[in-house]
């Protein structure tokens, strides 16, 4: 076991807590760093994810049917 990981057990469950949680404001931050920095979601999937857009056209297909 790495010792990254051996530090990690060890952390009392209020230090771990705050990593494991989701909270508005870092969804909010991802969100708008994404736009300022690709202008849209798929953009964004599509350059920095490398998915193809025709995964993303068949994703939509199977969503909004």
């Amino acid at each position: 076991m790495t010792t990254e990981l051996m530090s990690l057990f060890q952390a009392s469950p209020e230090r771990i807590k705050p990593m494991l949680e989701v909270r508005r404001d870092y969804l909010d931050d991802v969100y708008y760093g994404i736009i300022d920095k690709y202008g849209d979601i798929e953009t964004y999937l599509c350059q920095a994810c490398k998915v193809q857009q025709d995964s993303l056209l068949n994703l939509k297909h199977l969503l909004l049917e």
